[in-house]
């Protein structure tokens, strides 16, 4: 961002005083009956500066959650993380979205993705390479037995 633009200075005046996540809040949607717990659930979580009620969404009761730290990269995954952990116990029926929750599943998948596919690949292309190394020693030579070259 350029730094003389007045989104660059508006977003500098919104750093100095507010909390790192409120460009990016979270969503948290939460069945009526576990409001209550959740949202203390959510407001008592590591990284999580405030908790706002915000207009039900098809029979669920929605809050927007605030983070404390930034909310894209590490702090912010361990946010989203803890967050979730303690919904889970508190409210086990509620959702947590939010661009930055889409983009920590993203990164999850991608890292999940990683570890099996790769490998796998991996196995593949190694097992074309032997199987044509195979052909070469073995086969070929057979062949040429057969053939009387």
């Amino acid at each position: 961002m350029k730094s003389g633009t007045d989104s660059a200075i508006g977003q500098k005046l919104i750093d100095a005083h507010f909390p790192a996540g409120i460009s990016y809040p979270l969503v948290v949607l939460i069945p009526p009956g576990q409001a209550g717990a959740a949202a203390a659930a959510a407001g008592g979580a590591l990284g999580v500066g405030g908790v706002v009620p915000n207009t039900p969404v098809d029979g669920y009761d929605s809050y927007s959650v605030i983070l404390s730290v930034p909310p894209f990269g590490a702090e912010g995954s361990a946010a989203i993380s803890g967050l979730r952990q303690r919904l889970t116990h508190d409210a086990p029926d509620a959702l947590v979205g939010g661009i930055p929750a889409i983009e920590y599943d993203v990164a999850q998948a991608a890292d999940r993705d990683n570890l099996v596919i790769i490998p796998l690949v991996l196995v593949v292309i190694l097992g074309v390479l032997l199987d044509a190394l195979v052909v070469r020693t073995v086969l070929v030579p057979a062949s040429w037995a057969v053939c009387g070259k």
